[in-house]
């Protein structure tokens, strides 16, 4: 394979097909324009595959995220396989590390591939009764500037959090007065800290949480084990309320899947909104869960890595879902004959109420399909379709096509 070029869609095939097989010694793939995105893709692939001795990416375009993807790989997977990587854009230190990768776990850099479940706080020593009490984010912000613990006010149903002084330390009392609080509804991280353990403090506190029903995350940097630890708080919290989740732009497809596993057993979450950062791959872990879920009715998809596989997986869970009434899907690329597959979907689909495909490259033959499936479709009454590239005589055959449904919102 050497010299090619590979594309999202060959590291999908490869991925694949490196997941199932069981003879494949060695893999050529250098100088095939491999970038971060596609490694990440190639990594899901070596986690299950524990034939591969020699995998050569020398001359691609890998940095730190490939990187720490193919480390995380080898650390959950087949820690035998060697590694070339030379002329890729990767540190130093990174590169050293990946190419030493039997050293023990603690000289590694930490990888996304290794969660450890939350563990629940130790509170017997804490006097509650004892602490101040937040009322509002101005409070809360004087103890944090303060150093002080304290408490959530039974006052307090909506608290957003912007101070850019948020510590380690102050999302582990934040964690910690969340437990046993029935009152604060809603929960926005506007500024949020990176590192792990800032996350799992706040996860923590959702353990015990039975009060917070919404919880905006997107305007952060939480990854893909910040993603984890929240779906393993509300996932293992008998009394969670949470029926809002909006996650930040850089949860990936392993954050995705642990959202999947949670959208399989979990019948309290009603509306979803993930970031931009997810490939096929975790598209279709989602659309799997989807499939099986009763309560979600709104998902946000939007502005997702897409190809024509991620549509088709789409299209199988429009086709199967029985509770989802409003689907975003707004700047996912759907050219192709995957719109086809929306088209025959939405025949038979009987649930939704409002689909947002703007923006996402819609041809001609790709609306066409789209406007036959609506057209005998019984339950959607949005359309939107603005800002794609279908001609104006199309438009026309659009609108001709759906004159039977004279509520249809149709935005062309």
């Amino acid at each position: 394979m050497q010299c090619c070029q590979l594309g999202a869609e060959g590291a999908l095939s490869f991925a694949t097909a490196l997941a199932s097989n069981l003879a494949l010694g060695r893999l050529n793939l250098a100088s095939c324009g491999i970038n971060d995105q596609q490694t990440q893709v190639l990594a899901q692939g070596l986690v299950r595959n524990g034939t591969l001795k020699k995998l050569e990416l020398d001359f691609n375009m890998i940095g730190s995220k490939g990187a720490e993807a193919l480390l995380g790989a080898l650390d959950a997977g087949n820690s035998s396989l060697s590694l070339s990587l030379r002329e890729n854009p990767i540190p130093e230190q990174l590169l050293s590390v990946l190419l030493n990768h039997k050293k023990s776990r603690s000289e590694r850099c930490p990888t996304p591939f290794l969660y450890t479940p939350l563990e629940a706080f130790d509170v017997s020593h804490l006097p509650f009764s004892a602490l101040p009490a937040a009322k509002s984010e101005a409070d809360m912000t004087n103890y944090i500037m303060n150093n002080q613990q304290f408490t959530l006010a039974p006052s307090l149903n909506q608290l957003t959090i912007s101070t850019p002084f948020f510590t380690t330390d102050h999302a582990e009392t934040l964690g910690l007065s969340l437990l046993n609080n029935s009152t604060l509804k809603t929960l926005w991280f506007k500024v949020f800290p990176v590192d792990e353990l800032s996350l799992r403090n706040i996860a923590r506190g959702l353990l015990g949480n039975s009060g917070v029903n919404t919880l905006y995350l997107q305007y952060n940097a939480i990854d893909d084990m910040g993603t984890m630890a929240i779906m393993d708080a509300i996932g293992r919290n008998p009394s969670c309320q949470m029926k809002k989740l909006t996650l930040g732009e850089n949860v990936s497809d392993m954050g995705a899947k642990s959202v999947g596993e949670l959208l399989r057993s979990n019948q309290m979450l009603e509306k979803l909104s993930l970031g931009s950062n997810i490939s096929e791959i975790g598209i279709g872990y989602i659309c799997e869960a989807m499939k099986v879920n009763s309560k979600v009715n709104e998902l946000d998809l939007s502005r997702n890595r897409c190809d024509v596989s991620a549509v088709v997986c789409i299209a199988g869970m429009i086709k199967e879902t029985k509770s989802l009434n409003h689907l975003c899907l707004q700047g996912m690329p759907m050219k192709g004959d995957a719109m086809k597959e929306m088209g025959e979907a939405l025949k038979v689909n009987a649930s939704l109420i409002g689909l947002n495909l703007a923006s996402c490259g819609i041809d001609d033959e790709g609306a066409l399909y789209l406007a036959n499936g609506v057209a005998q479709n019984s339950t959607l009454t949005t359309l939107e379709l603005d800002f794609n590239e279908i001609s104006p005589d199309v438009v026309q055959q659009i609108r001709n096509i759906l004159k039977h449904k004279p509520n249809m919102k149709l935005s062309l």
